[in-house]
């Protein structure tokens, strides 16, 4: 990541927390790596 890419990937994700997918990976992770 370059200088304040972290920093700013945290502010997206608090200040627009609808427009993560992290439960649909969460939930297809394991059978899209048995694939």
């Amino acid at each position: 990541l370059s200088a304040g890419q972290n920093e700013e990937i945290d502010r997206i994700y608090r200040d627009y927390p609808e427009m993560n997918d992290d439960s649909f990976v969460r939930e297809n992770l394991d059978r899209w790596l048995r694939d």
